[in-house]
């Protein structure tokens, strides 16, 4: 791996936790961070359509979070990465097989 390739700062959360309700009864939920640590971010495709009614324009961007292995190593699908202000659902963990000491996190990017 190059040097210094590890220099984007990302945000590694748990699933949300409950912290209360509103006044009117509904549930609030806060992301929880779990760790924070530097990868490598690499935008691997990005597809856009319509939606069968035509109505909503949608894109997918596929992203890779290249990070070393002991800083993500029991991290799992249920957990969401934030960077730079932008929410990330991990659909895949991959191993590296170019050099054992990092970890691939596959990602889309959350419509919001």
């Amino acid at each position: 791996m190059r040097s210094g390739a590890l220099r984007e700062a990302i945000e590694v959360n748990e699933p949300p936790v409950k912290i209360g309700e509103n006044r009117a009864g509904e549930p609030i939920y806060s992301p929880a961070t779990w760790r924070d640590l530097f990868a490598e971010v690499i935008v691997r495709r990005g597809t856009e359509f319509v939606d069968k009614h035509g109505d909503q324009k949608r894109s997918r961007v596929l992203y890779r979070f290249r990070c070393r292995r002991e800083d993500v190593d029991d991290v799992d699908e249920t957990r969401k990465i934030r960077f730079e202000g932008d929410e990330y659902d991990i659909t895949a963990v991959l191993p590296d097989y170019e050099d054992r000491q990092y970890i691939v996190l596959e990602c889309n990017v959350i419509d919001g």
